[in-house]
């Protein structure tokens, strides 16, 4: 099942000055690659792409047009997110992220994609994800933090 697809915001952004249809999708998919969120299946196929976004060399709007075909897709998720991801995402989702950046239909594609902003919607989901968990009686599961690389040499 598609969650989103950039396309859908194609024409919506194009009446933006600086619209990109990618802003709500992009966000998203960061938080999830950030937080080790995604399928054990994508997650091994596309590691190395992965750890680009994750070390900064490469953006989540990257992956998602390269990697992803502008699709949030609920199979490239964990189970318990794809989940979250289908009762949230549309329903409380962009309205929360309107809300944050105080957005209208009018501007709503403008936000930059900077890591503060990025870092801002990855704490308003992280939350959002654990009320989501308590509310079906499901324990938190366990942000993993990808492997850091230690340097030849260097102390552990």
């Amino acid at each position: 099942m598609t969650i989103d697809n950039y396309d859908y915001h194609v024409d919506s952004s194009d009446d933006q000055e600086g619209g990109d249809p990618t802003t709500y999708v992009a966000f998203f998919l960061n938080w999830a690659i950030t937080r080790c969120l995604l399928s054990p299946d994508l997650e091994n196929s596309r590691a190395e792409e992965l750890a680009a976004v994750r070390a900064g060399s490469a953006t989540a709007k990257d992956f998602l047009e390269r990697i992803c075909d502008g699709k949030l897709l609920e199979i490239n998720l964990q189970k318990d997110v794809a989940q979250f991801a289908k009762a949230h995402y549309q329903k409380h989702y962009i309205n929360n992220f309107n809300a944050h950046f105080s957005l209208t239909d009018e501007n709503c594609y403008t936000v930059r994609q900077s890591t503060e902003n990025m870092n801002a919607i990855g704490e308003m989901l992280d939350k959002h994800l654990a009320e989501y968990l308590l509310r079906q009686g499901l324990t938190l599961i366990q942000v993993q933090t990808p492997p850091t690389e230690q340097k030849p040499g260097s102390a552990t």
